[in-house]
C-alpha cells in the first residue's frame, strides 16, 4: 500500500535528473582530475627550467670568480714589482 501511495507521488523525471546529475558529477571530476594532472606537469616542468637557469648562473659565476682570482694574482704581482722598484 506505502509503494503504490509512493509511486502515484514520486514525479517520473526524479531517475532522469538523478542520472543527469551523476554524468554531471562524473565529467566533472575527470576534467578537474585532468586539469591537475595538467597543473602537475606544469609545475614539474617550470621547476626544470628554473634548475637550469640556475645551474648556468652558477656556471657564470664560478668563471667570474675564476676570472677575479685570475685579476687579483696580476695585480698582487703588479704590487710586488711597483714596491720591489720603489725601494
Amino acid at each position: 500500500m506505502y509503494d503504490e501511495y509512493y509511486k502515484e507521488r514520486t514525479p517520473r523525471a526524479m531517475p532522469d535528473l538523478q542520472t543527469t546529475f551523476y554524468l554531471v558529477g562524473i565529467i566533472f571530476m575527470s576534467l578537474m582530475l585532468l586539469i591537475m594532472l595538467v597543473l602537475v606537469v606544469a609545475v614539474v616542468m617550470i621547476r626544470a627550467k628554473i634548475v637550469a637557469i640556475h645551474r648556468q648562473i652558477e656556471a657564470r659565476l664560478d668563471d667570474l670568480t675564476g676570472w677575479a682570482g685570475k685579476g687579483s694574482a696580476v695585480l698582487g704581482a703588479i704590487k710586488t714589482i711597483a714596491h720591489s722598484q720603489h725601494k
